[in-house]
């Protein structure tokens, strides 16, 4: 992960353009963790229609929030002007963040602005874990989800996750594309033992494995579900 050991107030930001591809960019992060900030930043990108390509994200002792993000520009001719205007942007953003309240997870204006298809991904594990180094009364879990790349899924997970009380501690995607297979996991405490529980109201976590991108592809119907919705999947159900 790049960055230094102590959160920098004067570059918290860097957007790095790739020289092979002008659509591809690392955006490198280093602030102090805030409440829902993962989910904030997702908001944030998705507004700009960025996709997330790859990602690495940590959360130290120190509570310090490192990312280090692949983005992709759907954009063919993104400029140079307009990746340093994303880029301060996301500085502003984040600086912002520290200063200003954050967002509530139960509040409708806050679902109706997410919309995923729960058929394209699908839980691959759940577990909780024994950490030796734990805060007593703490619990960590490890979640994997698999399926085909769509914009909002990260932001919609970390939504899910903010809403029934878990921190997230580590993050890892990977993607190969538009509308490819797509795998993330999670690392996640709580100090609530109802979080777990809830977790079930809103992902379909009953199934021990997961169908291939390709199976997925064929199963999955063509709308979109809204987070607000009855779906079993939904963030709007407690």
């Amino acid at each position: 992960m790049a960055g230094s050991n102590a959160c920098s107030p004067h570059r918290p930001v860097q957007l790095l353009k790739c020289s092979e591809d002008p659509r591809l960019f690392k955006l490198l992060v280093c602030v102090t963790d805030q409440v829902g900030l993962l989910f904030r930043l997702c908001e944030l990108l998705l507004e700009h229609t960025i996709d997330i390509v790859d990602a690495e994200l940590q959360l130290d002792d120190a509570q310090c929030f490192r990312a280090e993000l692949v983005l992709r520009n759907p954009c063919p001719d993104a400029s140079e002007s307009s990746a340093s205007k994303l880029g301060f942007e996301l500085e502003q953003f984040l600086r912002g963040c520290e200063g200003s309240e954050p967002p509530k997870p139960e509040d409708p204006r806050i679902l109706e602005r997410l919309c995923v298809n729960p058929d394209l991904f699908c839980v691959s594990a759940f577990n909780e874990m024994s950490c030796s180094g734990a805060t007593p009364g703490e619990l960590t879990y490890k979640l994997q989800v698999s399926g085909i790349n769509q914009a909002g899924l990260l932001a919609y997970l970390s939504l899910v996750f903010f809403r029934c009380g878990f921190n997230i501690i580590h993050t890892a995607i990977t993607t190969t594309g538009p509308d490819s297979d797509s795998q993330l996991s999670f690392t996640l405490t709580t100090t609530s033992p109802r979080a777990a529980k809830m977790l079930h109201t809103h992902l379909d976590i009953t199934s021990p494995t997961c169908g291939t991108a390709a199976s997925l592809r064929k199963t999955s119907g063509s709308s979109a579900t809204d987070v607000g919705s009855t779906s079993s999947r939904s963030v709007a159900n407690d």
